[in-house]
């Protein structure tokens, strides 16, 4: 009979402890779902966040495009000046008695620079101050404010060019057929 009672206990306790498992079983799925829940929602939010970045980066104002285009331009001229160049050198050595085909590359320390037009605007303000006990305070303030000028050039708005400084040439290498004749 005690014994009977004994078993009764302990199945009634196992019970309980299996259904206090399958509970906490059923906390932690919870908690997992809630976990991902919460990384999907912040996944989400970082995704949006990097579009909203990529997209202002690409939505550049026209005073900015003209601007980079002015740029790209100036590495292009700076190509076409290269090339002009080297022609140029390969014609004039090129017309020399004995001289056949000529090479010439040109390398330079710098690109050319574009050196572009500014409204400027300086203004200068003094400020005397005495107090009481005839102490005097003195301020100066300097201020300058440097807009780049703007010209319309087939609809687009560009910068007004001051000056283009040219390259400075770091080396040349000149191949030529006939160089082989000390005096050529």
């Amino acid at each position: 009979m005690f014994k009977e009672q004994m078993n009764k206990l302990k199945n009634f306790f196992s019970k309980n402890k299996k259904a206090d498992n399958e509970e906490i079983e059923e906390k932690t799925d919870k908690k997992k779902i809630e976990n991902l829940v919460s990384f999907l929602i912040i996944l989400i939010i970082t995704i949006i966040a990097i579009n909203i970045i990529v997209n202002k980066d690409e939505n550049t104002t026209p005073k900015e495009e003209s601007a980079y285009k002015i740029l790209a331009n100036s590495q292009t001229s700076n190509d076409d000046y290269t090339d002009e160049l080297e022609e140029r050198l390969e014609k004039i050595l090129g017309t020399m008695t004995g001289v056949g085909k000529v090479n010439v590359l040109i390398t330079y320390t710098q690109s050319s620079e574009v050196v572009a037009m500014y409204n400027e605007n300086s203004t200068v303000s003094h400020t005397s101050e005495s107090d009481s006990s005839g102490g005097t305070r003195t301020v100066e303030e300097q201020g300058t404010n440097k807009e780049v000028i703007f010209t319309e050039e087939n609809g687009a708005s560009v910068p007004a060019t001051q000056t283009i400084i040219n390259p400075k040439v770091e080396g040349v290498i000149v191949t030529a057929e006939g160089a082989n004749d000390a005096n050529i």
